[in-house]
């Protein structure tokens, strides 16, 4: 039988990593918007480090994995339920979907063909980062509303 608290302690951190993956695609959005990426900038990218793409890999391997990867292995197991790994499906997907069009809209527009092919990854790999971490975020927030 399960512990109540634990399954207590899993629901909070359930509901709290829905909120967090809200939070963080906003944060990622929101500094892509203020801070000018290196992507576009006119310096060579040198040895400094690119922050974007770090922030970025962090983003993926959470929801690669569904993060918690700290937690104990009894809350991790009710965190990633059946549910739960179906959202994370549902929102890569989304991910793999936006990339493609952004791929194909960057290459047949005709505004872009200016871009380099850092620019154009950087615009596939933030959208992609965000409409998967923000559908995550929806159907976990969804699936907790019902219930």
């Amino acid at each position: 039988m399960i512990d109540k608290q634990l399954v207590d302690l899993a629901d909070r951190y359930s509901r709290r990593r829905a909120i967090l993956a809200i939070l963080a695609a906003l944060v990622f959005l929101g500094v892509q918007a203020i801070a000018q990426p290196r992507a576009f900038s006119d310096g060579s990218p040198g040895t400094r480090i690119d922050w974007w793409a770090v922030n970025a890999i962090i983003l993926l391997a959470v929801l690669a994995t569904g993060g918690g990867v700290l937690n104990g292995r009894g809350v991790r197991a009710l965190v990633h339920d059946d549910l739960s790994r179906g959202h994370l499906r549902a929102a890569v997907l989304a991910g793999y979907w936006v990339a493609m069009g952004l791929g194909l809209f960057l290459y047949l527009a005709p505004w872009f063909q200016g871009f380099t092919s850092r620019q154009a990854i950087y615009v596939m790999v933030t959208g992609s980062v965000v409409v998967s971490l923000l559908t995550f975020a929806g159907l976990e927030r969804r699936a907790h509303a019902d219930g």
